[in-house]
């Protein structure tokens, strides 16, 4: 494997091209080669079941689906393609959410209904 272009563009010891999408590129996503690396192995398992394969497909799996919930919580945190960490969002969402926990219980100390 060569790097190319580190992060978006690789190459295979035979020449294959492996280009990432990127901002005002086109090319595949990680989850889409998690998608291929997985099928592979799954047809590997047809010919030979091995649990070293069973475990690969697993943790690429969980890879895939941790992917998957940054890309979710990116997106509703709307930070989908900005600089930012994903963790962000998620620290906002925890302060609005003990901030809503306080008036709730500040309110109901005084009577307050909804």
């Amino acid at each position: 494997m060569r790097v190319i272009d580190k992060g978006r563009e690789y190459a295979t010891d035979d020449g294959q091209a492996l280009r990432f999408i990127g901002l005002g590129q086109t090319g595949t996503t990680t989850e889409e080669v998690i998608d291929i690396l997985v099928d592979r192995l799954l047809a590997q398992q047809q010919v030979l079941a091995d649990g070293f394969t069973d475990r690969a497909v697993t943790q690429l799996l969980r890879a895939k689906a941790q992917l998957v919930s940054r890309a979710q919580v990116r997106a509703e945190g709307g930070i989908t393609g900005k600089p930012q960490r994903t963790e962000s969002v998620i620290a906002s969402v925890r302060e609005a959410e003990a901030e809503h926990r306080r008036v709730a219980d500040r309110e109901a100390a005084h009577g307050v209904q909804d």
